[in-house]
């Protein structure tokens, strides 16, 4: 684990994440409103895809 290929993932993760909060929020739903949430499928694989729904919560919760 690690490198450029690592970081370049791990930055269009948390991108998507931002993207995906914002718009969320821009369609006034708050952290408690937002249940599980499919979760994209380039993500599906990942070994922690379970928490992609809590971390969106949370990039909520802080606005």
């Amino acid at each position: 684990m690690g490198g450029k290929e690592w970081i370049e993932k791990a930055a269009d993760y948390l991108s998507d994440l931002l993207k995906t909060s914002t718009e969320l929020r821009d369609k006034g739903y708050v952290a408690s409103e937002v249940g599980e949430l499919d979760v994209p499928e380039k993500y599906k694989s990942w070994s922690a895809s379970e928490i992609y729904s809590k971390n969106i919560q949370h990039l909520l919760s802080l606005a």
